[in-house]
Order: structure tokens, then C-alpha cells, then sequence
């Protein structure tokens, strides 16, 4: 496969020093260390695909991620590469009817969370002997989340691995006795908590206060985007909650949530729709999220590690970025020892001042349509059938996420609530669609 026609097609230039490193591996097994937001699926892909046989029949490829959302986007960026091979994604919560259908037209690359890749292995739904390829991607998160046993359950079922691949945010300390990193080529871009200028500060509070200190630093924020973190699915939804009483536009984001309303959440927040993002350690790498300006911890992490992950949805690359502590008396000393590492961060203190301002809502406004690509629908189309029947113009237009079978189209907030009533009862693209504000 000419991986020089692939990045031609994707709009580069050339490769970065990551993609270029992992091509020029000469092992067999590669393990790929790198931050989060680095670009690793892309650097994983290049050789992935650069090994793949035309002629060969069945399954060659399989690829293990720790989240629904993660497969999701790992699918989206090799559909992009457009390069003949096909790919099926499978995860939970997904209808395994579909799925089956997609699984019997024997696609080249399957990418899937580890229990419904195992689940289809098991009933012989994935041949697993034309497999020559598997990637752990995001493997020390794989295994923090407990996934170990289904991960040595999937290898039992790939008999003839040629090339293993493995991606880290992390430098693994140890590995299940079905991984040998000794065989391992190490390709190592990990350089430190995050590669642009982070600025840490604390903010003392009590523990009762931490909902009005959140709001305060937002006001002080303004419109920059922001991620707020806790440790429990409930904690995320009342602070969310709290904001949306106050009118400040927030989404929240957790394990538990349907897979809709995760995909959803996370669209607003990329298309700018919202600019706020409460959200469990669930989003903290992986996810294609854009680098925000500021993380707030609402909740101390659990452990350092946790800390860098949160951080590094921050000052990436060159940019600069804010994490904010809220420490409170007993949120860190009630446990001795627990949080030592908070005490050699090296951070401002610092106090807020009251301020009256108010949080500022987002220019944009995000439209649902209920087509999408099995629909033959395409982002050509969406601008079309707003521009025409809309009668809007092209620069109302943001970010447009086509999915299976539906879309979320970005507008402008002023022209949003006019648009709607002109194109509620068009049909797009010969199609009659369901179309409202997405909530």
C-alpha cells in the first residue's frame, strides 16, 4: 500500500516525527509511548496498513480499544485515509444485528472494545485464524480498567500474530504474561506531563464551597473552553446540573451515560456548541477532544498518574494552558500520605475576587438531523440543503459529524432559531428527516 498517496489524501505535507519513527521500526512488535492528543492512531495506522495483503480474504487486523468512543473515532480516521480496505467497528451497546451483517462481509480491519470483540470471537462471528495483525491501543489504560483477561481471551483466538502493536500514555511497569515486552521495539515520545507551557495554581476552599468556587472561576474564565473533572458519574452530572440552573451552557460526560448521549456531549463540546465539559477520568486521553484552555480538578485525582492524564488535555504542543486545584482541608489531608504529591507540585495560590460577570454563551448552536451516512448523506449535501433551503450562508456553518445514522451540524446561535423554522418540513436530499436543536 503507497502510504505516500494515503497522506497525499489526508491533506499533509508530510509525516510528523512520531508517524515517520513507527514506519521506520524494523520489529515485528512495536510498543508506541506518547502523550495524549500526540496523534498516535494515525502513527499506528501508516505501518498497520502499509502490511495489509489486497489479494487476502478475511479479517487481518484487529484493534482493541479501552471505549465506544475511541473505536468510534479510530473507525472515522481510517475510513479518512481511504485506502480500499474496509474496517467494521463493534462495541457494546451497539446492536449486534447490525454488526453480525457487517462482520459476514468479511472487513479487513475490526476495531472494538474488548468484550464484544471476544463476544464475537467466541461465537465465530470474527475468524480469528486470518488475523496477522492486532494493536492494544491505549494498552495501560486497557488494563486500568480491568480488561486484562478478555485481552488474553482475544489472543487465544488469533493463532497466527505476526505483528503486534501497542500504544501508551504511559510507560507500562508490567504486562499480563500473554504480552512479552522484551519483544518489543520501543518507540518513546513521551516527554514529560504535557509538551506546551502549563501554568498549575490552587485555590483553597471548603469542600461545602466548591460548586460557587467553580462558578466564580468560570466567570473569571470567560468564554475559553474548559474541562471540569471529578471522580464519580454523579458528581459530574450535579455540577453540570448546578451550571444549567445558573444559565451557564455545560455538558457532562460519563461511563454510565447511553451511548448517544456520550456521543452527543462530546460533539457540542468539539463543535464549540458548548464550551464546558464536565466529565469523569473517562475522558481524560483517548478521546478526540480539542486542547482546551483550562482543567479544573473539582475533585483531586486518585493518583498522579490521573493528574497528568487530566493535565494533558492542556497546553499541548505549543500552546499554554491552566490547571486549576480546589483544595479543600478535607478533600486531601484526610488521608495521610494519599495526596503527598500534591504538596511537591509546584503551583500558585491563589484567591479568587468576586466578580459579577457572566459566563459567556457560545456563538454556536448545534442542529440535529436524523440521516447520516448509511443514508447516502454527505457534508456536501448538509451545506446544500442549509444554504438552499435554509438561507443561510456558508460561514454560519461550523463543524458538521456525520454518523451512521444521523448528523450534528454546528450553526451560528443568531440565525439557528430562524433556520429551523424554514427547513422543518424540507426534505433533505429527497429525504423526509426529523431536524431539531440538539439538547
Amino acid at each position: 500500500m503507497d502510504i505516500k498517496n494515503i497522506v497525499k489524501t489526508l491533506g499533509f505535507d508530510s509525516l510528523n516525527p512520531m508517524q515517520e519513527s513507527m514506519l521506520a521500526a524494523k520489529g515485528a512488535n512495536r510498543m508506541l509511548l506518547a502523550p495524549t492528543g500526540a496523534g498516535k492512531t494515525l502513527a499506528y495506522l501508516f505501518p498497520t496498513v502499509e502490511r495489509l495483503e489486497e489479494a487476502a480474504k478475511g479479517v487481518q487486523v484487529i484493534i482493541i480499544s479501552p471505549s465506544r468512543e475511541l473505536a468510534s473515532q479510530i473507525d472515522t480516521v481510517f475510513r479518512s485515509m481511504k485506502s480500499n480496505f474496509s474496517i467494521s467497528c463493534v462495541y457494546g451497546s451497539h446492536s449486534q444485528r447490525i454488526e453480525k451483517r457487517s462482520l459476514e462481509a468479511l472487513p479487513t480491519v475490526i476495531v472494538g472494545t474488548p468484550g464484544r470483540l471476544l463476544d464475537h470471537l467466541s461465537r465465530n462471528q470474527i475468524d480469528g485464524t486470518t488475523v496477522q495483525q492486532v494493536v492494544f491501543d491505549e494498552f495501560d489504560k486497557l488494563l486500568e480498567m480491568g480488561f486484562s483477561e478478555e485481552m488474553g481471551q482475544i489472543i487465544s483466538h488469533l493463532p497466527n500474530i505476526k505483528y503486534s502493536c501497542l500504544t501508551s500514555a504511559t510507560k507500562p511497569l508490567e504486562a499480563p504474561e500473554y504480552i512479552n515486552l522484551a519483544n518489543f521495539e520501543i518507540i518513546d515520545f513521551l516527554t514529560g506531563e504535557a509538551s506546551g507551557e502549563l501554568t498549575i495554581k490552587k485555590i483553597g476552599c471548603d469542600r461545602e464551597a466548591r460548586l460557587d468556587t467553580v462558578v466564580e472561576l468560570l466567570r473569571q474564565i470567560g468564554d475559553e473552553q474548559s474541562m471540569i473533572f471529578c471522580n464519580f458519574r454523579d458528581q459530574a452530572e450535579e455540577v453540570s446540573n448546578h451550571l444549567y440552573n445558573l444559565h451557564i451552557d455545560s455538558e457532562y460526560f460519563h461511563g454510565g451515560m447511553e451511548q448517544f448521549d456520550r456521543e452527543r456531549s462530546l460533539i457540542k463540546f468539539r463543535n464549540g456548541s458548548v464550551n464546558i465539559l464536565v466529565s469523569t477520568d473517562l475522558a481524560a486521553r483517548g478521546l478526540d477532544i480539542p486542547t482546551v484552555k483550562h482543567v479544573i480538578h473539582y475533585e483531586l485525582p486518585t493518583d498522579h498518574r490521573a493528574f497528568v492524564h487530566r493535565n494533558g488535555r492542556t497546553a499541548r504542543v505549543t500552546d499554554t494552558g491552566t490547571a486549576y486545584l480546589l483544595l479543600t482541608r478535607s478533600s486531601y489531608k484526610s488521608e495521610k500520605g494519599r495526596f503527598d504529591w500534591i504538596e511537591d507540585t509546584p503551583g500558585e495560590v491563589i484567591t479568587l475576587t468576586p466578580t459579577t460577570a457572566k459566563v459567556a454563551q457560545s456563538k454556536w448552536t448545534t442542529v440535529y438531523i436524523s440521516k447520516g451516512k448509511k443514508d447516502k448523506l454527505s457534508k456536501i449535501d448538509i451545506v446544500g440543503f442549509l444554504c438552499q433551503k435554509g438561507g443561510i450562508t456558508k460561514d454560519a456553518i461550523g463543524i458538521i459529524e456525520l454518523k451512521d445514522n444521523h448528523s450534528f451540524v454546528a450553526v451560528k446561535r443568531t440565525v439557528a432559531k430562524d433556520l429551523l423554522k424554514k427547513i422543518q418540513d424540507q426534505k433533505i436530499k429527497n429525504m423526509k428527516a426529523k431536524i431539531n436543536m440538539s439538547f
